[in-house]
């Protein structure tokens, strides 16, 4: 019998790959290689072509290419794309295929995102926003990171320290010091189920006198993978990385160390649950039904109708994914003389040694006192001569 269970599956492996539900849709290849490379100008490029494809995985499109944008320093094109990445990721496009994934597969419907790529997503946007000194759009912007993270597990909700963060500095540029407060409270109280340390730039006095941030993005976005019956459901593997902290210096001389600020395998781990999920495995353990009875029936009229039903019932899960997230987000901020700097970033492994072959050096860094930026870098390991990038930061 169990040969004949093989001998089925492989008819409807072939088929399978003809359904569009078995491979998920991904960003594009020669995008995500450059991106991975520094090369932004090509990953924009492969992205872009991506931009006019008004389908199902818009949002999938949209975000890649506004990772791309937004890291290589292009913040109106990235504005944009989050802009229209969001208005379907919370709007009700595409309703009717969702509840039609309901008894087909799950990736027929339009791509929205985890609660978690929907709160970065508007972290994001914050941040242009911020920089942009348009403090009422980045308020706005927080407190809808803060939304999205309400579809979080029961006892998970409410703890994007990070997010908290921002938009106390948003309330303080807008003169609400009561709000921003409450804002800083927030980031400070911890669960003891979290990962995060006390941070110590979640700190309301510093935050009002400092003129420069910096996020830092490290690692890559937790791996999400079918499991279950009938590959029906999905789960998130936190991405293998060496690099896991980072110290600043500005002009050689040592500012300080990062602090953790957002751990995206944390969030990924604890989204949540829907009914949906209930849905899926039920179409998993009836799918798998099916293949066994068309294996052990002796009836081929039986077998038959058991295939085609297999066949029509996709339970495999959508693991489509925005693929160019960082794995982790940490934090420094404080306050350092105004004009132009260089800024180097160390970053060091679990057991704090350096890892040489990742130092950044950025030059020509503006800080002024009347303008604070938030300056985002990504971390890895630099593909070009020596170990410096040598690439000036475009201010504003």
């Amino acid at each position: 019998m169990q040969l004949r269970v093989y001998a089925l599956m492989a008819l409807l492996f072939p088929l399978c790959y003809l359904n569009q539900a078995c491979a998920p849709a991904r960003s594009s290849a020669v995008g995500r290689e450059a991106f991975f490379a520094y090369d932004y100008g090509r990953a924009l490029a492969a992205f872009r072509k991506d931009l006019n494809k008004r389908d199902k995985n818009f949002v999938l499109y949209n975000l890649a290419f506004a990772s791309a944008a937004l890291t290589g320093g292009g913040y109106y094109d990235s504005e944009r794309a989050l802009l229209d990445s969001t208005e379907v990721m919370t709007g009700d496009a595409g309703k009717s295929r969702g509840l039609l994934s309901l008894i087909s597969a799950e990736s027929i419907k339009v791509f929205k995102g985890e609660p978690f790529e929907k709160v970065m997503a508007y972290l994001y946007l914050g941040i242009i926003y911020y920089n942009q000194a348009d403090f009422e759009n980045a308020r706005a912007a927080f407190n809808k990171a803060l939304l999205m993270d309400k579809q979080s597990k029961e006892g998970f909700r409410e703890d994007l320290r990070l997010v908290y963060f921002m938009l106390g500095k948003c309330y303080l540029k807008l003169g609400d010091q009561d709000n921003a407060k409450i804002a800083f409270r927030k980031a400070n109280e911890r669960n003891p189920k979290e990962p995060y340390r006390s941070n110590p730039y979640y700190d309301l006095q510093l935050a009002k006198q400092a003129n420069l941030t910096v996020v830092l993005e490290l690692g890559r976005v937790p791996t999400k993978y079918r499991h279950g019956p009938g590959a029906s459901l999905d789960a998130f593997d936190r991405h293998d990385y060496p690099e896991r902290g980072a110290s600043i210096y500005l002009n050689g001389q040592r500012l300080g160390d990062a602090a953790l600020g957002l751990d995206l395998f944390y969030e990924a781990k604890h989204r949540g649950s829907s009914g949906k999920d209930a849905v899926q495995a039920s179409k998993g353990v009836t799918r798998d039904a099916a293949i066994i009875t068309a294996a052990t029936s002796k009836n081929q009229n039986v077998q038959a109708g058991a295939l085609l039903f297999a066949l029509a019932n996709q339970s495999q899960a959508d693991i489509r994914q925005w693929e160019l997230l960082p794995g982790e987000l940490h934090l420094y901020s404080g306050r350092v003389a105004a004009g132009l700097h260089t800024l180097r970033l160390d970053f060091v492994n679990a057991g704090g040694a350096q890892l040489r072959n990742y130092r950044q050096v950025w030059y020509y860094i503006p800080v002024d006192n009347s303008r604070e930026r938030v300056y985002l870098f990504r971390s890895g390991a630099y593909k070009g001569n020596g170990s410096y990038l040598r690439q000036p930061i475009q201010g504003g």
